[in-house]
């Protein structure tokens, strides 16, 4: 586990106890905005590309953080339509399942957030740098920037609003060395393949004559000179 992931634990880890304080009402108020985040992200995000691509960045780029944007805006308005509404909820005594909800929804809330900001980070960035390398390979940015192209996908399914994957993050190929490492090992096993073949086991098996004469056709023979046999005549 490298640092990135050692930090992004934290984060949630910062969330989580935030949500242990605040309880489960503020905490559900939380998860309604992410929602609202989302879609409103997946439905308007073409409003907020537009003016981004002026900037000069791709049309993936713009989507994305399009993306984010409207995202961001909508989770920011229900949030403060939250905060109104859990004023009325002051006077309630947090219990232990209250707490505990909020300690939980917290955490996934900052997950799903944190998702989002990395899947953004990961589309835009270069492919070959290696902080993305290392976002893509972490164990935990890894998971949770898969967390952004799954929803999109779940929200591709809805008719009528099939759009372009933003998010789609390819693959990490596989190292060099992961490469040469099954090469040896196919080269090892056709060697052995070989060794234990039955041809082998019958030349094997053959008089040292014969060996000697199949030794003798299949050795190089060096080429003959036409114009040295010219000279000499």
């Amino acid at each position: 586990m490298g640092i990135i992931d050692i930090v992004l634990l934290i984060i949630i880890g910062v969330f989580a106890v935030k949500g242990l304080i605040k309880g489960l009402v503020m905490e559900i108020f939380g998860l309604i905005a992410l929602v609202a985040g989302y879609i409103a992200g997946f439905k308007y995000s073409h409003v907020f590309s537009n003016p981004i691509s002026a900037l000069g960045l791709n049309e993936k780029a713009s989507d994305a953080l399009g993306y984010v944007v409207g995202f961001l805006l909508a989770y920011i308005i229900v949030v403060l339509i939250g905060n109104i509404l859990s004023k009325a909820f002051k006077e309630i005594k947090l219990g232990a399942v209250n707490r505990g909800g909020g300690f939980f929804f917290g955490g996934i809330k900052s997950a799903v957030i944190l998702g989002l900001i990395l899947s953004a980070v990961i589309t835009v960035a270069p492919k070959d740098a290696a902080f993305t390398k290392n976002l893509q390979s972490g164990v935990v940015s890894g998971s949770l920037a898969k967390v952004a192209p799954f929803v999109y996908k779940v929200m591709n399914k809805i008719p009528d609003v099939k759009k372009i994957n933003p998010f789609d993050i390819p693959e990490i190929p596989k190292s060099r060395d992961a490469l040469d490492m099954l090469e040896d090992d196919a080269l090892k096993d056709a060697l052995d393949a070989v060794k234990n073949s039955k041809a082998v086991e019958e030349i094997r098996d053959l008089p040292e004559n014969t060996k000697d004469t199949i030794k003798g056709l299949t050795e190089e023979k060096p080429l003959e000179d036409p114009l040295g046999d010219m000279q000499k005549d």
